[in-house]
C-alpha cells in the first residue's frame, strides 16, 4: 500500500510539474533585445557631415561645401534617418536610374525622398516634381507629354526636361513622381514613351520628333500602399519606372524621435518606463496587422501615433491602430481584441500569450486538423484514469476495512475480551466476505490472496493459542481423572507448558502457569 501511495504522489508531482512548465509562457526574443536597440549607437544624417560631404563627391565628382548640402538635406529640417540608408538608396537610385519607393502612410517616405532627390540633382533647377491626383490622368499626359494645340504639337514639361538633360549630359536631372499610385503611368507617359521605357532601342517618334532617354535622367517615384489605391503597380510597371523599394514602418526612426522628445541626460533611453512598452508595441501592433489584415494597412512610425509614447497611452495608441486600419474599410473590421497580445506582452514583461508547450501543441494539432480526434483520445485517457482511480480507491477502502476488522479481532484476542471460539467464527466470517467480493470482482485475484495471506498470519498466533488450549484442558482432564494431581502429573503439566511457551503469548502462559499452580495446590495430595 505505501508503495502505492508513494508511485501516487510522484505521479501527481509530475503532473504538476508539467502543468507548471507547460503553461509558462515565453518572453518574446524582441522585448529582450528592445532595451539594446533604445541604447545603441546610431550615425544619422544629421551627425554624418564628413560622410556625407564624401557621399557627395562620389555622386557628382565635385566638392561641396557644408552649407550647399544643408541646403539639400536640411530645409526645413534633416530627416531622422540613419546615414546608411540615405547613402544606400542614393547609390541606388544614381545606379539604376529610376526607382519606386513603396511605402504606408505616416513612414516619411515623402520627405526622404525629396532630401534625396535634392541630393542626387546638380541643383535645384535640375529637378521635375510631379504630385499625382485622382482623375487628372489626360491632363498631366497633356502638361508633361504633350499635345495639339490649334493644328501644332506643343511638346510638355517632360519632353522639355528631356531636352535640357540631352544638352547638358555632365550634370543629373531628377524627376520626382509624388503619389505615383493615383495616376495610370501608361496614360502619364503615352503609349509611346510607355513602350520606349520598356525597350530603349526603340525608335520613339512623339509630335514628329524623334525621342531618346537621356542616360542623365533620373526618376524617384513615390507609391504609397494603401488598399484604395488607383493602380495597383505590378512587375510590367516596374520594368518601366524602376526597381521597387519597400520603405517599411521603422523603430529605428521612432527611436530617434524618442530620444528627440525624452532626452534625459542622467538616464539611457531604455531606463524610461514608457519608451521599451512604446517601441515594442509599435512593432508587434503592426506585425499583427501585417498577419491578419493587410501589410497596407500598418502605421508608420511619422504618424500621429508616435505622440503617445507616454506609458499610461497604451490604450489609447492601440485604439489608433484600430481605428487606422478600420478606416480602410477591411472585409473583416479590427477589434481591439486582435491587439490583446500585444497589450498582454507589454503588461507581462514582454511574454507572449499563448506560447507555452501546452497551447502550442494544441494550435500544432489543430492546424492539422487532429484536435477533435486527440479531444476525443484524451478524453477518454482522462475518463479511463479518473473511472481507474476510483476503482482503486474503492478498492483500498475495502482493503482498510478488512484488514482493520482483523486487527480488532487480534487486539480483542490480547485483551481476552473474546473467547477463542468467538474470534475463531468471526475470522470465518472475513474469510467468507473476502470469497465473496473476489466472486463479485470487487477485489481481484492478487487482492484476495494477499487477504489469506495476512489473515494467516494474524490468525495463526490465535489458531495455536486455541489448540494449546485444548491441549492443555485435555491434559488436565486426565490428570484429575481419579481426583488427585500427583507430583508426577504436576511436572508432566509444566513440562507441556514450556514446550508451548515459544508458540504462545506472554498473557497465556502466565494465565497458564496461574491455572496449574491453582490445580496443584486443590488436588495435591499433600
Amino acid at each position: 500500500m505505501k508503495k502505492k501511495q508513494g508511485f501516487l504522489i510522484l505521479i501527481i508531482l509530475a503532473v504538476l510539474l508539467f502543468t507548471y512548465w507547460g503553461t509558462r509562457n515565453k518572453v518574446d526574443p524582441e522585448w529582450v533585445g528592445m532595451e539594446e536597440k533604445l541604447d545603441a549607437s546610431y550615425l544619422t544624417l544629421a551627425d554624418a557631415k564628413d560622410s556625407t560631404a564624401l557621399l557627395f563627391e562620389s555622386v557628382h565628382g565635385k566638392k561641396a561645401n557644408e552649407k550647399d548640402i544643408l541646403n539639400r538635406i536640411g530645409r526645413p529640417f534633416i530627416p531622422s534617418v540613419e546615414f546608411s540608408k540615405f547613402r544606400y538608396y542614393t547609390e541606388e537610385v544614381v545606379e539604376h536610374k529610376l526607382a519606386v519607393f513603396s511605402s504606408v502612410i505616416g513612414s516619411g517616405t515623402s520627405t526622404f525622398i525629396d532630401r534625396l532627390a535634392k541630393f542626387v540633382a546638380t541643383d535645384e533647377a535640375h529637378l521635375l516634381r510631379v504630385f499625382g491626383a485622382v482623375n487628372f490622368d489626360m491632363e498631366y499626359h497633356r502638361k508633361y507629354i504633350g499635345e495639339e494645340v490649334n493644328g501644332e504639337w506643343k511638346q510638355g514639361l517632360l519632353l522639355d526636361f528631356f531636352d535640357r538633360c540631352l544638352a547638358n549630359p555632365e550634370e543629373k536631372y531628377v524627376l520626382v513622381f509624388n503619389d505615383i499610385h493615383k495616376v495610370e503611368p501608361e496614360t502619364f507617359f503615352g503609349p509611346e514613351l510607355w513602350y520606349k521605357l520598356y525597350d530603349r532601342g526603340v525608335n520613339t517618334q512623339i509630335g514628329g520628333k524623334t525621342i531618346a532617354i537621356p542616360p542623365n535622367f533620373h526618376m524617384i517615384s513615390v507609391a504609397h500602399v494603401i488598399p484604395s489605391a488607383k493602380v495597383l503597380l505590378t512587375e510590367d510597371h516596374y520594368r518601366r519606372i524602376g526597381n521597387l523599394y519597400r520603405i517599411e514602418p521603422d523603430e529605428t526612426e521612432l527611436i530617434f524621435y524618442l530620444r528627440g522628445e525624452l532626452e534625459d541626460k542622467e538616464k539611457p533611453l531604455s531606463q524610461l518606463p514608457q519608451a521599451k512598452p512604446f517601441v515594442y508595441a509599435f512593432n508587434r501592433a503592426n506585425r499583427i496587422i501585417s498577419e491578419k489584415f493587410n501589410k497596407s494597412y500598418t502605421v508608420g512610425q511619422w504618424s500621429t501615433m508616435r505622440r503617445l509614447y507616454d506609458n499610461r497611452n497604451l490604450n489609447e495608441m492601440l485604439d489608433y491602430f484600430v481605428s487606422h486600419v478600420n478606416s480602410f474599410a477591411p472585409r473583416n473590421e479590427m477589434t481591439r481584441d486582435d491587439l490583446k497580445p500585444v497589450e498582454y506582452a507589454v503588461k507581462n514583461e514582454g511574454k507572449l500569450s499563448g506560447s507555452n508547450f501546452i497551447s502550442t501543441q494544441f494550435r500544432n494539432l489543430e492546424e492539422k486538423g487532429f484536435l477533435t480526434e486527440f479531444i476525443v483520445g484524451l478524453s477518454f485517457v482522462v475518463v479511463s484514469a479518473l473511472s481507474s482511480y476510483f476503482i482503486f480507491k474503492r478498492r483500498e477502502k475495502i482493503i482498510s476495512e478488512q484488514i482493520l476488522m482483523v486487527n480488532m479481532l487480534f487486539k480483542e484476542f490480547e485483551s481476552k475480551t473474546k473467547d477463542y471460539d468467538t474470534i475463531s467464527l468471526e475470522i470465518d466470517h472475513i474469510k467468507d466476505s473476502v470469497d465473496q467480493l473476489a466472486l463479485k470482482k470487487k477485489i481481484s485475484y492478487q487482492e484476495a490472496t494477499f487477504f489469506y495471506q495476512y489473515f494467516y498470519d494474524k490468525t495463526r498466533k490465535i489458531e495455536i493459542a486455541k489448540e494449546a488450549r485444548n491441549h492443555f484442558e485435555d491434559l488436565i482432564y486426565v490428570s484429575l481423572d481419579d481426583g488427585i494431581l500427583s507430583d508426577k502429573e504436576h511436572q508432566k503439566l509444566l513440562d507441556f507448558l514450556n514446550r508451548i511457551k515459544t508458540r504462545i503469548g506472554e498473557s497465556d502462559y502466565r494465565h497458564f502457569k496461574t491455572e496449574i499452580d491453582r490445580i496443584q495446590k486443590e488436588y495435591s495430595k499433600n
